[in-house]
């Protein structure tokens, strides 16, 4: 889920040229956003140990 969240970050930012300039800097700020929380949720799930038996 993570990675997913990156991925779409990343591709948000291919409509930044449609965009006018105060958009552009939400969607920045959005992308840049979603970019962290996707990475850090990829961090944490690949350093859970899991169910313990």
């Amino acid at each position: 889920m993570g990675a997913a969240l990156v991925t779409l970050s990343f591709a948000l930012m291919f409509v930044l040229p449609l965009l006018p300039v105060h958009a552009q800097l939400a969607l920045i700020a959005l992308s840049a956003i979603g970019f962290d929380l996707g990475l850090q949720s990829s961090l944490v799930a690949a350093s859970e140990p899991g169910i313990w038996p």
